[in-house]
C-alpha cells in the first residue's frame, strides 16, 4: 500500500530541490503532499497545500505576512501554521510520515512542524545548518533524524541530488514501516514503566531492575537526562503527557541538579510535574544527584567553580561535585515536587551513596552532602509521600529490590482502585 509522505519546503526558493524529493519518493511507489511554507516569491512547484492556506492556519493572510516586512515575524507565523497543518493531518491520518528542506528559514518552519508530531511519526529534516550552534536541543524533536546537507541548496547539482536522493528513501523507507506498525506503538499491549538513569559510569541499577520489570510483565523504557532540557528528559515528559507510561521510576536528576547549580532558580524540567499531574505510580530517588556537570574538558571550567573535585568523564563533559548547600536545595527540590503528586509517590533513598563516583575513595564521595539531602526531604515532604531510607548504595540489588517493592504496591493499589471507579 502506497504511503503518503509530507514535504514541507519554501516553494519560492526550493521548488526544484522539493521536485526532485517528489519525483524520487514517487519512483519508490509513493505519494507527497507538498507544503508550500514560501512567502515572497512565486512558487516553482504546484502545492498540495498553498503558502495562503499555511498563512491561514495560523490566522493570517499571506498580504498580511508580506507587509509585515518582517523576514522573522513572517517565518514564525508561517511556521506556527505549517505546524497546525501538518498536526491535523497526523491525527487524520493522512500521512505516514514527514520531511523538510532548507537553510536557516526552512530548518526553523521545519523543527517548528516536526516538535507537535507524535512519537514514532517519521520526521526528517534535511538541512544545511544541521549541526550548528543555530540548532538547540530544545528545538527538536524527541524522536526526528537530522541529515546535513554538505552544501547549500541552491538548484540541484550532483551533491545535492545525491543527498536528498538519500533523505527521499530514508522517509519513504521509515514511512512504510510506521504505515505496517503505528497502531502497535500507540497501543502497547503491556503497561510501560519509564526509567531515568545516568550512563553506567555512575549508575548501574537499571542492569537489575529493568529485567526484574520484565519478567512482571512490564514493557520498560529507559530515559538517559545528563544534561538540561535533555532529549531523554524531554521524551519521558511527552510520552507520559500521551498516555504511554503508566509508571515512573525517576531514580535519577543529575540534569535537575546541574539547573540548581548553575544557579536556575526554577528548573526547567517537568518530568516529575507531568508524572504527578497525571496521578501515576511515581518513585523517586537521588541518583546521580551529587554532581553537575560542565560542557567541555576541565581546562573550560570557569573560575567559580575551580575549587570543586573534578572528574572528566570524557572530553565533551566535566562532572563537578556539587556544594553542601546545592545538595540541600536538591533535596528541598525533590519532596516539592513529591509533594505535588496527584497519585502514589514515594522517594527512596540508598544511603551509602548515589553513583560509582560516590563511593569510599571515589572522587565525589561526600557523605555529609548526601545526609544533608536526604534530611532535607524528609524535612520539606507531606504526610501523603513515602520516605523510605534504604542502607545500601544505589546500584546494590537490594536498593533496586526496596525500589521494585514500592513499585508493586503502587500498582496493586492503583489496579483496586480502577476496578472500583
Amino acid at each position: 500500500m502506497a504511503c503518503t509522505v509530507a514535504i514541507l519546503a519554501t516553494l519560492d526558493t526550493k521548488g526544484e530541490e522539493a521536485r526532485y524529493v517528489l519525483e524520487n519518493i514517487a519512483e519508490r511507489g509513493h505519494r507527497s503532499l507538498v507544503i508550500d511554507c514560501g512567502v515572497l516569491g512565486k512558487p516553482s512547484l504546484e502545492p498540495s497545500i498553498s503558502r495562503e492556506e499555511v498563512a491561514k492556519a495560523a490566522e493570517a493572510e499571506l498580504e498580511g505576512v508580506i507587509g509585515l516586512g518582517d523576514e522573522g515575524k513572517s517565518i514564525e507565523l508561517m511556521a506556527k501554521g505549517a505546524a497546525i497543518i501538518s498536526s491535523g493531518l497526523s491525527v487524520e491520518g493522512k500521512i505516514d510520515g514527514i520531511m523538510a528542506l532548507g537553510g536557516s528559514m526552512g530548518t526553523a518552519l521545519g523543527l517548528s512542524a516536526m516538535k507537535g508530531l507524535p512519537l514514532g511519526l517519521p520526521k526528517l529534516m534535511v538541512s544545511t545548518v544541521g549541526f550548528s550552534p543555530y540548532i538547540t536541543p530544545d528545538s527538536l524533536s524527541i524522536d526526528m533524524i537530522m541529515m546535513q546537507s554538505p552544501v547549500d541548496m541552491w538548484g540541484l547539482d550532483p551533491i545535492t541530488k545525491r543527498t536528498l536522493g538519500y533523505a527521499a528513501m530514508a522517509i519513504t523507507a521509515m514511512a512504510e514501516r510506521y504505515q505496517k506498525q503505528h497502531k502497535s506503538i500507540r497501543i502497547t499491549e503491556k503497561p510501560l514503566i519509564g526509567i531515568t538513569t545516568l550512563g553506567t559510569a555512575a549508575c548501574t541499577y537499571v542492569s537489575y531492575i529493568k529485567p526484574l520489570l520484565e519478567k512482571r510483565d512490564y514493557d520498560v523504557a529507559v530515559f538517559h537526562v545528563p544534561e538540561v532540557e535533555s532529549l531523554g528528559s524531554r521524551a519521558l515528559t511527552q510520552l507520559v503527557e500521551e498516555d504511554f507510561v503508566a509508571a515512573v521510576l525517576d531514580l535519577a536528576q543529575p540534569d535537575v541538579l546541574t539547573q540548581i547549580c548553575h544557579g536556575i532558580a526554577s528548573p526547567r524540567t517537568r518530568r516529575l510535574d507531568v508524572a504527578g499531574e497525571k496521578g501515576l505510580p511515581l518513585v523517586i530517588a537521588p541518583g546521580a544527584s551529587h554532581f553537575f556537570f560542565w560542557p567541555g574538558p576541565a581546562s573550560t571550567i570557569p573560575e567559580r567553580y575551580k575549587d570543586r573535585p573534578v572528574h572528566q568523564h570524557n572530553p565533551l563533559v566535566t562532572g563537578l561535585k556539587a556544594s553542601d548547600k546545592e545538595m540541600v536545595a536538591m533535596g528541598r527540590l525533590m519532596a516539592q515536587k513529591a509533594n505535588k503528586a496527584r497519585g502514589p509517590v514515594a522517594v527512596v533513598i540508598p544511603k551509602r551513596g548515589f553513583s560509582e563516583l560516590d563511593r569510599p575513595e571515589a572522587v565525589f564521595y561526600h557523605p555529609e552532602g548526601d545526609r544533608l539531602l536526604a534530611e532535607e526531604v524528609k524535612k520539606t515532604v507531606q504526610s501523603q509521600v513515602k520516605v523510605i531510607e534504604v542502607d545500601a548504595h544505589i546500584n546494590d540489588p537490594s536498593f533496586s529490590e526496596e525500589v521494585l517493592g514500592v513499585l508493586d504496591e503502587m500498582m496493586t493499589s492503583s489496579a483496586a482502585r480502577c476496578s472500583q471507579s
